[in-house]
């Protein structure tokens, strides 16, 4: 199953983020299934997938993306959320690679049409983002890389070579 548009924008974000040594800051990868017992996500026999998942030397990140939150059921919405944010972090909690790692979790939107969510998110520990925030950073990410990344061809997703073309080409005035 391919990625949303959502995912593949995060996920190219987060593959982008430089270190502090100039070396990527996470190993990232897409649609990571586990399984969950809990009883408040019984949907398909138990299995879920994390969106993203940025893995990173001292941190890591769990990330759910929505193309939408809605404006109506706000608590529903943020129940399964945050339902779902947990159970993804306890299944991360139990494998190795996360011992001694600090868990994000971030919630990223293509809209966040009900504060209330918002809100209801940040109380539990869920950062916010609007895919616009992602997508400026990751634009900000590339800039400097423009002149090398070019050359690359085919190595490069559709999402970064579109980007590094409308960054070459000045589409982007931001």
């Amino acid at each position: 199953m391919g990625l949303s548009y959502t995912e593949e924008l995060v996920y190219e974000y987060f593959k982008h983020e430089i270190g502090e040594n100039g070396k990527p800051k996470y190993v990232v990868a897409a649609k990571i299934p586990f399984r969950d017992e809990s009883e408040s996500m019984k949907k398909v026999k138990g299995w879920h997938d994390i969106d993203i998942l940025a893995i990173g030397e001292k941190e890591i990140c769990i990330v759910e993306t929505k193309s939408f939150t809605g404006e109506s059921k706000g608590e529903i919405v943020a129940s399964k959320l945050i339902n779902r944010f947990k159970s993804a972090e306890k299944f991360i909690r139990e494998q190795d690679y996360a011992k001694g790692k600090e868990i994000r979790k971030i919630l990223v939107a293509d809209e966040i049409a009900n504060k209330k969510i918002k809100e209801d998110l940040e109380k539990e520990g869920i950062e916010t983002l609007e895919l616009t925030e992602i997508v400026r950073k990751l634009i900000e990410l590339l800039k400097p890389r423009v002149r090398i990344m070019k050359r690359l061809g085919k190595e490069e997703s559709n999402v970064t070579r579109t980007l590094i073309f409308l960054i070459e080409k000045n589409f982007l005035k931001e």
